[in-house]
């Protein structure tokens, strides 16, 4: 079950461009990840999320898929006829504000919802299925809804600074990762009938906005990429432990870096549970 809106693109009215995004206007014909479009007139413009192609051709292997928004059927029209104009991800199983106007529900599908997985940025309005629930990061592309920020390189968005998420370790490439691991271990473990406890082993829910790492003279610029581990000792039954390692939005050489740094985090986290384990082990 995947959401649209900041989960799988993120959209803005024309008019609500800035200045130093303008340039946009002129680049939908020429790339395939922008669409420029009218809804109800006034003009939108939406920009996929990166991977979300190969994200939907790879998820459609393993899963069956449905589309659940809070946007009207007209825009969830034209945005499905961007992204799976053939119908072969979606067909028309798509749910919209229309049948579904202040919350979402799995109630609406046909299906054991103990086998339903939940794609969405917003926890909110699944008030009844939290544990379907796989939440990622939002989509902010554009300058609209972007939430304030002190610093003052973080004020510009994407679209100004030309950049965007990481393609090859941001969420979308991590959500398929985390789902085909699911997937398989459900198929390999015959007393497993519930795909719920499967991803909740598997991950913790991300906190809400990016990590951000201090910028430092003359050191490449990151963006930042969380690797989530659930973890169990005697000492606490359950210890959710998350690293984050950084990312460049331009890979370089500081990808060496990236590596050492992602070893000794996972050094140090090793050595605490294994003296955590020790303490709660003597009498």
């Amino acid at each position: 079950m995947l959401d649209l809106d900041q989960t799988l693109l993120h959209y803005v009215p024309v008019s609500q461009l800035s200045d130093k995004e303008k340039y946009l206007m002129e680049e939908p014909e020429s790339r395939v990840d922008l669409l420029r479009f009218n809804e109800e007139n006034p003009e939108h413009m939406i920009k996929l999320r990166p991977f979300l192609r190969e994200f939907l051709k790879e998820a459609n292997k393993l899963f069956r898929m449905h589309v659940y928004t809070m946007s009207s059927y007209g825009y969830a029209r034209d945005v499905l006829s961007f992204i799976d104009p053939g119908k072969r991800y979606f067909g028309n199983r798509v749910i919209t504000r229309e049948k579904s106007p202040h919350k979402k529900t799995l109630d609406l599908i046909s299906a054991d919802q103990r086998r339903v997985v939940i794609v969405d940025d917003n926890t909110s309005v699944w008030p009844q299925h939290k544990p379907n629930l796989l939440q990622v990061s939002q989509y902010i592309y554009f300058r609209y809804q972007m939430t304030n920020n002190n610093s003052e390189e973080d004020s510009y968005s994407y679209a100004e600074k030309e950049s965007d998420e990481c393609r090859s370790n941001g969420a979308l490439s991590n959500v398929l990762k985390l789902l085909q691991k699911a997937h398989t271990r459900f198929q390999q473990e015959e007393d497993s009938n519930d795909l719920r406890l499967l991803i909740q082993t598997l991950t913790v829910l991300p906190l809400k906005g990016d990590f951000e790492f201090p910028r430092f003279p003359n050191k490449p610029s990151f963006s930042t990429s969380a690797i989530y581990l659930t973890s169990f000792s005697p000492l606490s039954p359950q210890l959710l432990l998350t690293l984050a390692a950084p990312i460049p939005l331009n890979p370089s050489a500081a990808d060496s870096t990236i590596s050492e740094q992602t070893v000794a985090l996972a050094t140090v986290v090793t050595n605490v549970l294994n003296t955590s384990a020790a303490a709660s082990s003597k009498p």
